[in-house]
């Protein structure tokens, strides 16, 4: 009997239930064999290595640690760049670089681990698919270069220095009660670090061809700012006065008070925008009533005296010396207020009065201008030890000096070497100055508020070096004659203490500072050139004794008187 169409839609309705039912148990069973893959594969894994299935450049490092992995890598990669070069455009301008002096070599550790993390970087489920996909399909990874941050940072560097052109800001300040103005210059300017980021892009790309082009930028001087210049320089007068406060005496000098117009300082920078040439405008100049007090009764204890004697009586150093004394006499520094021996001396120059005499010089004794103004920075800082005070920056000669005792030198140069201290009393103290053909003298004045305490100074000397004696052949002078061309020193290794007492009583010794002299050979010239003998005197034959006349009469010579 025939179906019905009841029945035939029935049993289709079966079959599409079944095959649904097939296709769902085939998922389930292909997932729980992908699943149970990626089990039995990162089970296999150890904590330590590689996944199978992972390679760098094509070289298998499966089941390999990260530092066998990089082993392998060194012994199997060849590194070489050849000649290739790296070109960094700038305007019309090309500059190249050999990539080999920029990168390292290749970052194998990096590479090593990118291969380590695949199948560790996400979650339980993508690391297992990830696992299944290595298995099947392999994983390659390229090795990256390695650049050298140094040598692409001093490549830079050197490009800023031929590109760059510094910015120069606008400027102002007063000058004879007058506000002057020097309009800045714009500059140019390369994006330093965008620059690196594109060398290092550049290099990790492994490009035939490396090149990477500069952005250069204008640079403009900031505005000037009417408000902020009003602010700054706007000041009501301030009288000289001796201010007392927690204990602490200050000397605080006079000034002018100054005011100006701001609708007159708009229209002047207006007017002169593009002006090249410095411009000014008048200030206003208001006067203190008192201009200076009595400060004497601020300096009526010595602090401490020192004497260094003169033994060299060369015209030249001798007023170098006294201009140097000149200086600093009668300098007052308030308290807390720094010293620099050099910024108070200036230039020493033969412009500024300064003489040719002998100084050291990279241990040697030479001609210069300035030679003797170290004696009296020796002086002071002899000066500055005895009264205790805060010694910044000092610095001991290359080689002994003879107006000081070993280890109370202070040096002094143009730049850094520098005799600084600082006031370190409750109260002003002065400088006082003086110099002679027999010695240099320096006295501190000031509050001392321990009279019975007093600092003598020790010097301990750790090594003593010898003077070595060189001896040189000289052609110029006779055989066996011995010239002196430069005299010895000794060199010596000092320890200075400050030894205080309280009222006669030794109380401490303190440590100061340890000084480094070097020893100066003794140099003797040796004459080389042979003395040619002296001929012998040919011997005189005796004569017959002629026949004796009388002798005539002569007057006779009188002695002088």
């Amino acid at each position: 009997m025939a179906e019905t169409s009841i029945q035939q839609e029935h049993k289709a309705s079966e079959r599409q239930i079944l095959a649904i039912k097939i296709a769902v148990i085939s998922v389930a069973v292909i997932i729980l064999f992908m699943i149970t893959s990626a089990i039995v594969i990162l089970a296999q894994r150890s904590d330590d290595t590689i996944l199978h299935g992972v390679s760098i450049e094509q070289i298998d490092v499966g089941g390999k640690t990260k530092d066998e992995a990089v082993a392998l890598l060194k012994d199997s990669v060849v590194f070489d760049l050849g000649d290739k070069q790296l070109e960094v455009k700038s305007n019309d301008q090309t500059d190249t670089i050999t990539v080999n002096e920029l990168i390292e070599g290749y970052d194998y550790i990096a590479a090593a681990e990118k291969a380590f993390q695949v199948g560790r970087e996400g979650n339980w489920f993508t690391n297992a698919m990830k696992a299944i996909g290595t298995a099947v399909g392999k994983v390659n990874i390229a090795l990256e270069y390695k650049a050298d941050e140094v040598m692409i940072t001093q490549f830079v560097d050197e490009l800023q220095k031929k590109i760059d052109s510094p910015v120069v800001q606008n400027q102002y300040s007063v000058e004879s009660n007058q506000l002057k103005f020097i309009n800045g210059t714009k500059g140019y300017a390369i994006d330093k670090s965008k620059l690196m980021s594109d060398i290092s892009g550049q290099l990790k790309a492994k490009t035939e061809k490396a090149a990477v082009e500069t952005t250069i930028t204008e640079v403009f001087p900031d505005a000037y700012d009417v408000d902020k210049i009003y602010s700054e320089i706007h000041r009501d007068p301030q009288n000289a006065r001796i201010e007392t406060v927690d204990g602490v005496t200050r000397i605080e000098k006079a000034s002018n008070g100054y005011d100006l117009d701001k609708d007159a300082l708009k229209q002047l920078l207006e007017a002169n925008r593009d002006n090249s040439e410095p411009y000014y405008l008048n200030l206003v100049v208001i006067e203190p009533q008192i201009k200076k007090v009595d400060d004497s009764s601020l300096f009526g204890d010595t602090l401490s005296t020192f004497t260094s004697k003169i033994r060299d009586s060369d015209s030249n150093r001798l007023n170098n010396v006294r201009k140097a004394a000149q200086s600093i006499n009668g300098v007052v520094l308030n308290p807390g207020e720094l010293f620099s021996y050099n910024d108070t001396l200036g230039p020493v120059t033969a412009a500024a009065g300064y003489k040719s005499a002998n100084v050291y010089s990279s241990g040697k004794i030479e001609k210069g201008i300035g030679g003797g103004v170290c004696q009296v920075s020796s002086a002071l800082y002899s000066a500055l030890l005895m009264a205790d005070m805060d010694i910044v920056t000092r610095y001991n000669h290359s080689l002994i000096v003879g107006y000081v005792p070993y280890g109370q030198d202070a040096t002094v140069s143009s730049g850094d070497i520098d005799l600084r201290f600082r006031n370190n009393t409750n109260a002003p103290m002065k400088i006082v100055a003086s110099m002679d053909n027999r010695g240099v003298y320096i006295t501190l004045l000031g509050n001392n508020p321990q009279p019975g305490r007093k600092i003598s100074i020790e010097n301990v000397t750790i090594e003593t070096i010898p003077v070595k004696t060189t001896t040189k052949d000289d052609p110029g002078l006779p055989e066996g004659k011995v010239q002196v061309e430069q005299k010895g020193m000794t060199g010596y290794v000092i320890d200075t203490y400050k030894n205080i007492y309280v009222n006669g009583t030794f109380v401490k010794r303190e440590y100061v500072a340890r000084s480094h002299y070097k020893m100066l050979e003794r140099i003797e010239l040796r004459g080389t050139t042979p003395v040619a003998p002296t001929p012998a005197a040919e011997p005189v034959q005796p004569q017959e004794p002629a026949e004796q006349q009388p002798a005539e009469q002569q007057p006779q010579e009188q002695p002088a008187a």
